[in-house]
């Protein structure tokens, strides 16, 4: 996991926008989502991944 974020970082680095998007972006879904599970927000942050790699 450590190492999944590390990477993540890494990637990041190359749009500087996109971390405080995703932060913002997990906090909102947090807010919005607290009733659900946190498999929710899991999934969330996953296709923000994904999205990310699409991006590059």
């Amino acid at each position: 996991m450590i190492y999944r974020i590390r990477n993540l970082n890494q990637n990041l680095k190359k749009w500087p926008a996109l971390p405080v998007v995703s932060i913002l972006h997990i906090k909102t879904m947090k807010m919005l989502f607290q009733p659900f599970s946190n498999k929710f927000i899991f999934i969330a942050v996953f296709f923000i991944f994904i999205a990310g790699h699409l991006i590059k």
